[in-house]
């Protein structure tokens, strides 16, 4: 097989050439902050609140008062110790009405516990206190509203 044309060329590519304007404007400045002597500094920080406008040259800052908007408050309310592990009967009061709450079962201590002593002692089990809901914490929420009721930890 044979080519006619040349391979293309792999040198890499040259920078643009300086802007003479932009030079010469730097130039001026160096020129005349190594005549005073002193330094100049950064315009100072404007959080992104609202409109502003900044004139770097003679370092001045005007904002605009931003609208600012109602705060909220959250009550929280913190679950009590429930008394079993199973459902029970008690009073919601977030719906204000008497509800069996729905258990729901999450990883406690103990079943961290047990999964570190079964890892030692015979590892192929170790994941066995994930699957079991006697080694796990039970949080017990409203069936209507879906709100925290109580907590039963198995220990601590």
């Amino acid at each position: 097989m044979s080519s006619t044309s040349p391979p293309p060329s792999y040198s890499p590519r040259r920078p643009p050439p300086p802007y003479e304007e932009q030079n010469s404007r730097n130039a001026k400045k160096e020129c005349s902050m190594s005549e005073h002597n002193y330094k100049v500094s950064p315009p100072p920080f404007v959080p992104l609140s609202g409109p502003s406008t900044i004139d770097v040259d003679q370092l001045q800052v005007v904002l605009t008062t931003a609208n600012t908007q109602p705060t909220t408050v959250v009550i929280v309310q913190e679950a009590k110790p429930a008394p079993t592990f199973a459902s029970y009967e008690t009073f919601c009061p977030t719906c204000q009405k008497p509800i069996h709450t729905l258990p729901k079962y999450v990883n406690g201590a103990l079943t961290w516990i047990v999964f570190i002593l079964v890892l030692i002692l015979f590892f192929p089990l170790a994941f066995a206190p994930f699957c079991l809901e006697s080694c796990k914490d039970a949080h017990h929420y409203c069936a209507r509203c879906n709100t925290l009721i109580g907590i039963k930890k198995r220990i601590f």
